[in-house]
């Protein structure tokens, strides 16, 4: 029973649906089109959990990050917080979930008002808490339906190291070979006597 243990691990790791990591108050997802600036994103929506007045699946929408201001574009302050997001974007990946301000949804230029979250393996990385950590944005208390806990809270992810193929496929390559090993143990390739 004991050697069954780690193989039990090994296969609850494996079979993991990766939706239940998100314990995050999501309501929009699809993929970052492009980056205006430290605070504001273009997305293309793929899902909704729920009916958005002015939001349809298939929308190219502009989001603008609730909660902070990053410094405008043509000053070097600027130029750095869009390339700091720019940079998070391009190690964690393109794919994003939003949570959108339940109060106004849109700010006064058209732009939808939410939390940012990017898709990661270890969960929903908080865009708008990542900014103003790193010193890129700053905190401003808009009027929306968000709070500095849900902005600035505890429910945000470390930030993942970049990952390329060649980590992956190593990871898979020990899996396997943990496998092999439990079956090899258990005289599974051998016949029994």
């Amino acid at each position: 029973m004991r050697s069954s243990i780690p193989f039990l691990l090994l296969l609850s790791i494996i079979f993991t649906d990766p939706q239940a990591v998100y314990a995050y108050p999501t309501e929009v997802c699809g993929y970052i089109d492009r980056i205006v600036d430290g605070d504001t994103v273009w997305i293309v929506v793929e899902e909704m959990e729920r009916e958005i007045p002015g939001v349809s699946v298939g929308d190219l929408i502009k989001v603008r990050l609730a909660d902070i201001n990053a410094p405008e574009l043509g000053t070097p302050e600027g130029e750095e917080a869009s390339d700091a997001l720019y940079r998070l974007v391009s190690s964690i990946g393109w794919d994003a979930c939003l949570d959108i301000d339940d109060q106004g949804v849109f700010d006064p230029y058209g732009r939808v008002v939410a939390i940012l979250y990017l898709v990661s393996e270890d969960g929903l990385v908080n865009v708008n808490a990542y900014m103003v950590r790193e010193g890129y944005a700053v905190y401003k208390d808009y009027p929306n339906e968000f709070g500095r806990e849900d902005i600035l809270g505890g429910d945000t992810a470390e930030v993942p190291e970049p990952r390329d193929g060649d980590d992956l496929t190593i990871y898979i390559i020990f899996l396997l070979a943990v496998v092999l090993l439990l079956l090899a143990r258990r005289r599974v390739f051998l016949p029994r006597r």
